[in-house]
């Protein structure tokens, strides 16, 4: 990379198509040959970057710059994107891997990235197949609190790699039946029809592989499936305003043992999905009577 031209070095430095890894792996030669101050402000920024992640190891990462980069919001995301983005190839350096973590973190909770999203999914099941540190990206991954994340990781269950069919089915162990499904296509299969019966109703946990071997990472808003409303992804909370009916029924149902609760809710949702008027018929009566349908078809 460095030549005896000064010049031809910072136009290198400065090009386009610059890895940020390269940068990484350079920037104690750069410091030492006082090249900093000729460095473009995305890899000047970079460097800011990586040098506060570095100096101040947090779980999450936050960044409080000696500069006022926060003025320049915009300029921040286009650099940690830079950072993630443009490497062809992960390296085995720990404080690297610590930066590029640190980075998505911050780029899905606190820039709300989803673009960001299928370079993650790339990159965790490339350290997965090298037997790098995962667990932090993963995290930060999922800390965007978009179930389309889970549509990312999904795709790997068709992958013709078993080794990313098995992590696929384990970060998806949480859905019900798919973990022990030996074929990755109908482990796709499986979760594709859970997903779409249960897609409105997800909120995510904040379980991580930090702390379970098996995270649950979205639960489902049973009572927001027995009423067929849409919930907050990051609390469960139904989005919209309920009616006194739906208040009193909720009621009722918070009462009934969670067995009880997971039955009913599934029934209510297929009924909805199947026949809605019939659906909104049956939800105006007391929930004793509903779960009393629910028992009889049950027995048929």
């Amino acid at each position: 990379m460095f030549s005896n031209n000064k010049k031809e070095t910072i136009t290198l430095l400065n090009r386009e198509d610059l890895e940020f890894a390269t940068l990484f792996l350079l920037e104690n030669e750069i410091n030492k040959l006082k090249l900093r101050r000729y460095l473009n402000d995305r890899n000047q920024i970079a460097l800011e970057i990586t040098k506060e992640i570095l100096s101040n190891p947090q779980v999450p990462c936050t960044l409080s710059l000696n500069w006022q980069l926060c003025d320049y919001s915009h300029v921040i995301q286009a650099a940690l994107k830079w950072i993630i983005t443009s490497n062809k190839q992960t390296i085995s350096n720990f404080q690297y891997i610590e930066v590029i973590d640190s980075c998505s973190s911050l780029l899905t909770s606190t820039y709300k990235d989803e673009n960001i999203l299928p370079y993650l999914c790339k990159l965790i099941f490339s350290r997965y197949k090298q037997d790098l540190p995962y667990h932090y990206l993963t995290r930060a991954f999922f800390e965007a609190k978009e179930s389309t994340s889970l549509l990312l990781i999904a795709e790997r269950l068709t992958s013709n790699d078993l080794q990313e069919v098995k992590f696929a089915k384990r970060i998806l162990a949480f859905i019900p039946e798919l973990a022990s499904q030996q074929n990755g296509k109908e482990a796709y299969n499986i979760f594709y029809r859970w997903f779409q019966l249960n897609n409105l109703f997800l909120y995510y946990t904040g379980e991580s592989f930090d702390t379970s071997h098996f995270p649950t990472l979205y639960t489902i808003a049973l009572h927001a499936k027995y009423l067929g409303k849409p919930v907050f992804i990051q609390t469960g909370e139904i989005l919209e305003s309920l009616t006194e009916q739906e208040k009193n029924l909720l009621n009722d149902f918070y009462h009934l043992e969670e067995s009880k609760q997971s039955q009913i809710a599934n029934y209510s949702n297929s009924l909805r999905i199947q026949h809605f008027h019939k659906w909104r018929q049956w939800l105006e009566q007391p929930l004793e009577v509903q779960l009393e349908e629910v028992k009889e078809l049950s027995h048929d």
